[in-house]
């Protein structure tokens, strides 16, 4: 997952350089364009540089924590590992049973 990595690179660097975690481009936040794509090492660098899972979005998808959940909008993830991402974002740990 190269690609992957230097995505989590490029978001570490714009962040050391005070980029704004938080700017919308097209109504999504850089926090639900990593959640979109499954780029866990993105979404962490981003929540721990201040981004606000919260933010509301445009185009009806709520705000990143909504991404998160939405089988819709999430997809590269199961059911358990979006409510592990929610938890993370969130900074407490669920244990849950999926059947």
């Amino acid at each position: 997952m190269f690609i992957l990595q230097n995505a989590r690179d490029v978001v570490e660097a714009l962040l050391a350089h005070h980029a704004d975690p938080n700017l919308l481009c097209n109504g999504h936040s850089p926090l639900s364009l990593a959640i979109a794509c499954g780029n866990d090492k993105a979404v962490l660098e981003l929540l721990s540089g201040g981004a606000d899972p919260n933010l509301p979005l445009t185009h009806g998808v709520g705000s990143a924590l909504c991404a998160a959940t939405s089988p819709e909008y999430e997809t590269s993830r199961s059911p358990q590992e979006r409510i592990n991402l929610v938890g993370v974002a969130l900074g407490v740990s669920f244990k849950c049973q999926m059947h």
